[in-house]
């Protein structure tokens, strides 16, 4: 609810999209299936561009997002609730309220990907990973919705017109930082996919480096709007260099 024109907003949105009898469905579990079935749909696209087996398609879709998840749940345990999920395991299994870190869920999707493309040779792991940044870009869009939707990651309190109100934390006004990274996140995918379809000859590991060395530093320099935004951002800086590294062996031609 919007206060006045350009004033304070007030977020209290209920986690809960709608229930049927004793079932209820969160708006993250819908981002999380927007995200699969949204990445499907571009996985059908870059197959048919490469001659790919499409029979293969959806299976490998469902195993890169189970090892997303595994990986992204395990990096919200052992990188910021190590004490909580350790006095709750019962807790770890519910995906559903949220508490994904993306740094987990890049590296084991990443581990997945080499093994898989080394088992499958028709698949080359550069130009896969190309492809997985555009779909991570799209990914991290709908999981930040996710976020905001659970009144999750909450910004530094700040007296800009546009600050949210989290109800559900406190009535402190604070930056969207969530919603500053889903726009971001949304622009970048619209960026790297019309670079990817413009350009057929684009060198292999481009998109990699460009996912490595535009988003991840957007998300750094994001986060300093973040509540607690120090440690995450050292999470961080391992990639931009890998990205830097990335770059280098792609204008070289060196990967395939």
């Amino acid at each position: 609810m919007i206060n006045s024109l350009l004033a304070v907003i007030n977020w209290n949105v209920d986690p809960v999209a709608f229930a049927i009898g004793a079932i209820t469905v969160k708006w993250y579990g819908i981002m999380y299936s927007l995200s699969i079935i949204c990445n499907y749909c571009l996985g059908v696209y870059f197959f048919k561009r490469y001659n790919l087996p499409l029979d293969k398609l959806l299976r490998l879709c469902l195993l890169l997002f189970i090892a997303g998840a595994i990986g992204a749940r395990l990096g919200q345990i052992i990188f910021y609730e190590w004490n909580y999920y350790v006095a709750n395991p019962s807790a770890i299994l519910k995906i559903w309220e949220g508490g994904m870190a993306s740094h987990g869920g890049f590296i084991s999707m990443v581990l997945f990907w080499f093994f898989y493309s080394k088992a499958n040779k028709q698949f080359s792991f550069w130009k896969g990973m190309d492809m997985l940044a555009i779909m991570g870009a799209l990914t991290v869009f709908f999981m930040r919705i996710g976020n905001l939707m659970n009144s999750e990651i909450v910004g530094k309190a700040t007296d800009v017109p546009w600050a949210f109100v989290f109800e559900q934390k406190d009535f402190v006004p604070r930056h969207p930082t969530v919603l500053y990274e889903a726009i971001c996140y949304l622009v970048l995918f619209g960026l790297f996919f019309f670079i990817y379809r413009k350009n057929k000859n684009l060198k292999t590991g481009l998109l990699t480096a460009a996912f490595l060395l535009i988003l991840v530093p957007i998300r750094m320099l994001l986060e300093l709007t973040k509540a607690d935004a120090n440690f995450t951002q050292w999470l961080s800086l391992p990639l931009v260099v890998l990205g830097l590294l990335v770059l280098v062996f792609a204008l070289k031609d060196k990967l395939k």
